[in-house]
């Protein structure tokens, strides 16, 4: 175990520098942090923006509901091949290229006059996301030892909880003044001042990504704790994201309750998540 663990601390250092402590790369880590919710915002914003979209468009529930498939291809394609692309380019140009990329995917799909267009600017919007959390992820533990990962990764996913807050209060103050298109430009504009301040510093180098190749994907399948974790997870986030995304629409169209009211009992459910994460 200490040697995987030497490895893992050897991988994730700085070869110049040496380890770096956890409150020298704290600027580093909570900018990650902030990008991140901009990033989780432009995933998850379309529940709270789904009774609107529903009515503008004129679809049917099932059509609202689809729009998040189309969110998870493209999310599942971008985090794919993020490996090959932080290979490419390294992880710092990574990070700042899928805000930049988001960020216009966002405005390109406030400009969406169909839902067809606006589904395949889904799978866009989902694939720009999905090359930042592998690459960020690399981000947020380099030049730490092991035993900080914790505390980064703490830090980090504050970020996922309170955009599950943010996100219906900012979907109700922008329709009250204006059409569900308008909530996508401050997500955009703060992805597009999120990556330009992460480009202007020199935070990780030339640090590198690993794209998957046959060997280590194998390993990876061959670990049981893998397929246990992935399970888990599936389930985890699929009771969590799906009751998020779809509770909007159940209460406004099937219950009757006010556009208000269900944004707000949406973002106050989700308070209780937020010291939880850094206990």
């Amino acid at each position: 175990m200490d040697g995987r663990l030497t490895d893992l601390d050897s991988q994730n250092s700085d070869p110049a520098a040496g380890w770096v402590s956890f409150g020298n790369r704290f600027n580093a880590i909570a900018l990650l942090a902030v990008i991140f919710l901009f990033n989780f915002l432009a995933r998850f914003i379309w529940g709270p923006l789904l009774p609107a979209i529903e009515k503008d468009l004129g679809i049917s529930h099932t059509a609202a509901g689809s729009l998040f498939v189309y969110l998870t291809i493209g999310y599942f394609i971008g985090v794919f091949v993020s490996g090959y692309v932080s290979f490419k380019f390294n992880h710092q140009k990574t990070i700042v290229f899928s805000s930049f990329a988001c960020g216009l995917s966002l405005i390109a799909a406030s400009l969406a006059t169909s839902v067809v267009l606006l589904k395949m600017l889904l799978i866009l919007i989902g694939t720009t996301a999905g090359l930042y959390l592998p690459t960020g992820i690399a981000s947020l533990t380099y030049g730490l030892k092991s035993r900080d990962f914790g505390k980064a990764f703490a830090v980090h996913e504050i970020s996922p909880n309170l955009g599950f807050i943010i996100g219906p209060l900012l979907a109700e103050v922008v329709l009250r003044w204006s059409s569900w298109q308008m909530a996508l430009w401050p997500i955009a504009l703060c992805l597009f001042a999120g990556g330009t301040i992460y480009g202007r510093r020199d935070f990780t180098g030339d640090y590198r990504g690993e794209p998957q190749t046959p060997g280590n994907m194998k390993l990876v399948f061959a670990t049981p704790s893998f397929w246990i974790m992935l399970i888990l997870f599936m389930l985890g986030i699929g009771a969590n994201v799906g009751v998020y995304s779809m509770l909007p629409l159940y209460l406004q169209t099937e219950r009757g309750m006010d556009q208000t009211f269900s944004n707000l009992i949406l973002s106050a459910s989700r308070f209780a998540a937020m010291p939880l994460t850094l206990i």
